[in-house]
């Protein structure tokens, strides 16, 4: 029997890095609203158990919690010589 849903998990895990990195409250907004309809979207053509959803939205955020709690959050490594500004925007140099 499956009692999990990794359909779920996959999208729970991009929002949830989403929530973390991404600065846009409106990208965020649109991350979680994606991730409801495609979880109603599983249960709805079938391919998971309500239950095995369930579990996904339970289990995921829960690893990703304790996951932060032990590993600390490095930044990512770019440094500002790789970084050409150009009227506010930047680009990674080639």
């Amino acid at each position: 029997a499956r009692v999990f849903s990794s359909h779920t998990l996959i999208c729970l895990s991009v929002a949830l890095m989403f929530q973390h990195y991404c600065k846009s409250r409106l990208v965020k907004i649109f991350i979680w609203l994606v991730v409801v309809i495609l979880s109603i979207s599983v249960i709805a053509a079938r391919h998971h158990y309500t239950v095995d959803v369930v579990v996904a939205w339970y289990v995921t955020p829960m690893v990703w919690i304790i996951y932060s709690f032990h590993v600390h959050d490095a930044p990512f490594p770019v440094l500002e010589d790789d970084l050409h500004f150009e009227k506010g925007a930047y680009s990674i140099r080639e």
